[in-house]
């Protein structure tokens, strides 16, 4: 690992521990307002196997994915790279009685045996990575034949275009006058701290979800996919704070 690459992965590993609790707190929310059963439905209709599924949660923060699988019946182990919400995903887990197994671990490098997964599965993970190429191989590696890969995420760059600015902005003034402030993990002056490396992140530029399909593709993934999902995943509440930049799927068998 390059010293550049050491400096930035312990920015973001700050920025998480910044956020930990704050968007434990919004993640507490979603399962309370429901909207866990429908992130439920999208990712299981995606598996092309019945039974109990053997899932790794990459990225797993609080503890979302991790919860909601493991409430749907499945074996989850959710990994991530910050302590911090480590702590508050087994803390949401024993709240509402599950039991996933979970881990401080760096998302490119996995503690598993090879061919150990039937699904991987993460949320907002891959643009908060230092290496997403690495972490892709990574993650091919450790999924069994046949086994799936989902991922959700979006265009979060630092440069986004006026046009999508001016809708963001928009949206947002409308969500203030209807809801209140939308919810923060951090505070307003963390805020550097907290997300400044995001420009600095190697997929800031990149076109998404046609960066990830290629690559998938380059390292022997098959039967890849994507679609935007804003409808399908987010009330009308999230769905105006997300609507200028929407959420993708991205699905791709080993």
């Amino acid at each position: 690992m390059t010293e550049n690459r050491i400096k930035l992965t312990e920015r973001v590993k700050e920025g998480w521990r910044i956020s930990a609790k704050g968007y434990s707190k919004i993640i507490q929310e979603e399962f309370k307002d429901g909207v866990n059963t429908f992130w439920a439905k999208i990712i299981l209709s995606k598996v092309p196997y019945d039974g109990v599924l053997k899932i790794l949660d990459v990225g797993t923060g609080p503890g979302f994915f991790a919860i909601l699988l493991s409430q749907a019946g499945h074996t989850v182990s959710g990994i991530d790279a910050s302590a911090e919400m480590i702590a508050c995903a087994k803390e949401n887990a024993a709240n509402v009685k599950v039991n996933p197994e979970l881990w401080v671990m760096d998302s490119h490098n996995l503690d598993f045996e090879n061919e150990t997964f039937d699904l991987i599965v993460n949320r907002n993970v891959v643009w908060t990575l230092t290496d997403p190429v690495k972490a892709y191989r990574e993650w091919h590696r450790v999924l069994k034949s046949a086994g799936r890969l989902i991922v959700f995420d979006g265009n979060w760059s630092s440069n986004i275009d006026d046009r999508v600015k001016s809708l963001s902005d928009a949206d947002r003034e409308e969500y203030i006058k209807k809801y209140g402030q939308p919810p923060l993990s951090y505070k307003p002056d963390e805020e550097e701290k907290a997300r400044g490396w995001k420009r600095d992140m190697p997929l800031d530029n990149e076109k998404r979800p046609d960066w990830d399909e290629k690559t998938l593709s380059s390292i022997g993934y098959r039967n890849i996919g994507s679609k935007f999902i804003l409808d399908e995943v987010f009330d009308e509440k999230r769905e105006l704070l997300n609507r200028a930049n929407p959420m993708f799927m991205l699905w791709a068998l080993k």
